[in-house]
Parts: structure tokens; C-alpha cells; sequence
């Protein structure tokens, strides 16, 4: 049992982890796959109360809906940019402004322009002279210049020279751009205006760098603007361009929509649905089914008896409802659609549990924080660790009591054996510090009572010996030596107390690192 935020906390019972959530069971059957994830058996009443649905995975044809953005603009097959043949001056504008109206055989602009009047009087000339090879060769010139048949043809019968020529619109449509007005001088590199038809206009279709090579020429489309709500039209695509835009990085396409009743305005905006139809049916799962985490995407597998194994896959194409899977399943396998997230959390955490189990022994690691671990880290240290620790400090402690009295033990000894040879045990000792009390160890301290005349000491049996009768007597005629061997021996116990506590706390330090 495993706690389901941390792989690490784990229990050979049900309970709960210390962030207070329930276990999770981790069957001894998983096993490792070559995948890398594991298998997982759930018995059937954890399956009805987690949900667990599963679908065939099935071969059809994906159908993928690319929604992008458009814009209408003039079909440039039928847009005429108009320029005049000669140098002159613009003497009459019968156009105002973009976006008129212009229909066809209208007049646009009267030019004077010398060489044509040249022109003509060289028709006339011709004419004239009845020479026919001149006369073709002026209606040929005056042709060349654009100069309309209906104006040579009044030419040849009236034989006037015109200053000015009118000019004629070739085709119906809307001004698109308007380049002059009355008086401008204009030349053959001049734009004059430009015409352009709305019966049958092109949309230009963004498509994303990344789905370029999905859409091809004939494609089904569907375009709707803001601008008409509740209104569809639908065309195909009829041309993809051979270059991405630098700026965009997008391809463009090309839909020639019927304009006949001139709603579709140039520049407008539109969403446009582009749909895509695979050439060949491939093997399909459920959208729900896939897993995606990051470079990797996974189904959950249902192998039947309970048992489940997440394996990774590799998608290809998207639509709504299904994803086309190139590798990992099999035409016929079943797939969890509901709560395969869960599922697949598991087989994550067996795989887990199975290589740590692979990679390291069977005793445990005790961490490097001896005192235990954090809680916020969820890191248990063993039962056995906690023994340990607690049968050390144990010893730490019997040696902490059990020193001193070996200590005050050895004291005693020496003590006694300074007793008979006061005056040597005088000269043998250390010198004392100032104040040797502030050094004492506590035990020393409650050791100290037990011996209040230093002067009094027995033999180890027990037994009074006659020189120490003798040691009596001369203790009475001479105290102060006998008070300064005493002092003598309080020092030395000092000093001995102070080197126990120093061996006692470099053995604690030893065992604490």
C-alpha cells in the first residue's frame, strides 16, 4: 500500500498517508513491460465504482475540421488596371471617387494628347490622297494607341481632327483605385484607376505552417462572417501557394466564392472551416481515450480479467472525435475511455515500484538526518533505525553515569595510598587552579559529602592500621600540611573529572556523526 502523492510511503496494510489520504494497493503480480509501465489488476467492484468504460479501437477514415481566418478580395482574374498609350492631360473625369459604379462602354476620361492628334490627321491625310495602304496603316496606329473604333470611324466619315479623345470603360464593375483627377498630366507608366468585378470573388485562407501539409487543392469549405449572421457559404479550395508568408509564417490559400448578389464585400474578415478528409482509412481511438503528457502520449490498454496496461502511441492526425494512432495499437484492442487517468497513475507507480525494487537492496537505507525525517517531505525512517538510535542512546548514557564512578573510584584509591606519605603526596601533586570548585563535576559534587574528613580514610579491609594511628597523632601537631594534602587530592580528583568529561563528550560527538 502506497500513499497516492508520495510512491515512497509505503505499508504492508490499508491506512492512510500523513497527508491524510487513503492508500492505494500495489498488486505483487505487476509486472515491467518493455514500455516501461506496468500491468495493473482492479478487481471488478473497484471497476464499477470508478466507472472504468473501454471502446474497440476501430479503422475508418478521419475527417478534420481546420478552423482559420480569411479575408475577401477582388478576383485580380478579372480586375483591369488602366493606363493610357500616350502623354497628355486629363481634360474631363467622368469617375468622382473609388468604389463608383462603372459600367461597361461607360466613358471614364477625356485626354488631350498631341500624338494623337497627329494620329488622326494622318488618317485624314489618307484619306484624302485615296491611298489605301496609308489608310490601314493609320487606323492600325490609332488602334494601337486605344483610341475607340467609334471615334475613327466618325474620323473617316467627318474627316475632323479631334483635340480630345474620350476613353470607354471595357467591363462593368466598381472603381477600385482612383489615380487622377481633371488636369493631371499622365503618362504610359501612370496608373489611371483600376476596375475590378464583385459577381465572383477569391478568399484568401491563412493556414498554419504546422498544418500546411494537410490541406489539399479541392478541399470543402465553409465560411461564415459576423457580418451576416446565420449565413454559410461553401466552396473548395482551388489554389494553395507555393511560398509561406515571411511575416505570418503561414500558406496561403485560394476560394473563388459566387458573389452574384454582392454581399461578400472586399476586405471583409471570415471564419473559414476547412475539411479535410484522410485518403485512407487508419486505425482510430476515441479522442477521451488519449493520454497526452508532454512528448509522450499514452492509451490505457483493457486486457480483460481486470487487468490494465498503459502503453505509450504515437498519434497522427486529430479530429473530433477520434485520434489516428500510426503505432502502439492494433485494430481491435480495447481502450478505456473513463478514467483512464487514473489507471495510468498506477501503471506509472509500478513501474516505479518495480525498478527500485531491480536497483536496490532489501535492507533499508537509513536517510542522513538522524533525527528522522520531515514531515513535509514524507520521508519514513525504519523501525529498525529507530531502535537502533534509541539502543545508542542508551549507551551514550550508560557511559555518561557509569564514568564518573570509576572516576571517584580511582580517587578514593589514590587518596588512600597519599595518606600514609602526606608530605610526598604534597610535592607529587599538580598544581591546583585558583579555584578548583568551579570546575567540579556534578557527580564529583555529590560524591564530595561522602568523604567530609579527608583525615579519616580506611583501609580497604576495613581495618585501621598503626600507622595511620601514628598519622593521627602527627595530624594533631601538624594540621596546615595535612589541610594542604587535602587540597592537593581535591585538585588531582579535578583534574581527573575534567579529562572523564572531555572523553565522554568526544565519544557523544563520535556517535552523533
Amino acid at each position: 500500500w502506497v500513499a497516492p502523492m508520495d510512491p515512497n510511503y509505503r505499508r504492508d496494510q490499508p491506512g492512510r498517508s500523513p497527508m491524510g489520504m487513503a492508500l492505494v494497493p500495489v498488486y505483487e503480480d505487476a509486472v515491467k513491460t518493455s514500455s516501461g509501465l506496468a500491468l495493473v489488476r482492479i478487481s471488478p467492484e473497484v471497476i464499477n465504482q470508478l466507472g472504468v468504460r473501454t471502446a474497440p479501437v476501430s479503422r475508418r477514415q478521419l475527417q478534420t475540421d481546420l478552423v482559420t481566418t480569411g479575408f475577401v478580395q477582388y478576383d485580380e482574374t478579372k480586375l483591369a488596371h488602366i493606363h493610357p498609350r500616350v502623354s497628355g492631360w486629363v481634360e474631363k473625369l467622368y469617375v468622382t471617387a473609388a468604389g463608383d459604379p462603372v459600367e461597361a462602354d461607360m466613358p471614364l476620361y477625356t485626354l488631350y494628347a498631341p500624338e494623337l492628334v497627329n494620329a488622326q490627321e494622318e488618317l485624314v491625310i489618307a484619306i484624302k490622297r485615296a491611298n489605301p495602304p496609308l489608310i490601314k496603316a493609320a487606323e492600325a496606329r490609332l488602334q494601337a494607341l486605344q483610341v475607340p473604333d467609334s471615334a475613327i470611324q466618325s474620323l473617316k466619315k467627318n474627316l475632323s481632327v479631334r483635340q480630345t479623345v474620350a476613353f470607354y470603360a471595357a467591363q462593368s464593375g466598381v472603381v477600385d483605385t482612383l489615380n487622377i483627377r481633371e488636369g493631371f498630366f499622365v503618362d504610359p507608366a501612370t496608373t489611371l484607376m483600376s476596375i475590378g468585378q464583385l459577381e465572383s470573388v477569391w478568399v484568401g485562407v491563412d493556414i498554419p505552417e504546422r498544418q500546411a501539409a494537410l490541406v489539399k487543392t479541392g478541399d470543402d469549405i465553409t465560411m461564415t462572417l459576423d457580418y451576416f449572421p446565420g449565413r454559410v457559404w461553401q466552396g473548395t479550395v482551388s489554389f494553395i501557394y507555393p511560398a509561406l508568408d515571411r511575416e505570418t509564417r503561414s500558406l496561403r490559400a485560394r476560394v473563388v466564392l459566387d458573389n452574384r448578389d454582392l454581399k461578400l464585400k472586399p476586405n471583409m474578415f471570415a471564419k473559414v472551416v476547412i475539411h479535410q478528409r484522410s485518403e485512407a482509412a487508419s486505425i482510430v481511438i476515441p479522442k477521451n481515450a488519449l493520454i497526452r503528457r508532454g512528448q509522450m502520449d499514452r492509451a490505457v490498454l483493457a486486457l480483460g480479467g481486470g487487468r490494465f496496461q498503459s502503453v505509450v502511441v504515437t498519434v497522427g492526425q486529430v479530429d473530433d472525435h477520434g485520434a489516428e494512432i500510426l503505432n502502439g495499437l492494433s485494430f481491435g484492442d480495447e481502450v478505456v475511455t473513463h478514467a483512464q487517468f487514473l489507471i495510468d497513475s498506477e501503471s506509472n507507480k509500478g513501474a516505479e515500484f518495480a525498478r527500485m525494487d531491480g536497483a536496490l537492496p532489501d535492507t533499508p537505507q537509513q536517510p542522513s538526518n538522524p533525527h528522522g525525517a520531515h514531515h513535509g517531505d514524507h520521508l519514513m525512517l525504519p523501525e529498525v533505525s529507530k531502535s537502533t538510535n534509541a539502543g545508542r542512546a542508551a549507551q551514550r548514557e550508560g557511559e555518561t553515569t557509569s564514568e564518573p564512578k570509576d572516576l571517584d573510584a580511582a580517587g578514593h584509591a589514590g587518596h588512600a595510598g597519599h595518606a600514609p606519605h602526606q608530605g610526598q603526596g604534597t610535592q607529587d601533586a599538580p598544581t591546583a587552579p585558583q579555584s578548583p570548585g568551579s570546575h567540579h563535576h556534578p557527580r564529583e559534587k555529590q560524591a564530595e559529602p561522602a568523604h567530609p574528613d579527608h583525615d579519616g580514610l580506611k583501609a580497604p579491609g576495613g581495618h585501621t592500621d598503626t600507622s595511620q594511628d601514628a598519622s593521627k597523632q602527627d595530624h594533631s601537631a601538624h594540621s596546615p600540611p595535612t589541610a594542604s594534602a587535602g587540597s592537593a587530592v581535591k585538585s588531582s580528583l579535578a583534574d581527573v573529572g575534567l579529562l572523564g568529561q572531555t572523553s565522554v563528550a568526544r565519544a557523544r560527538t563520535g556517535l552523533r556523526s
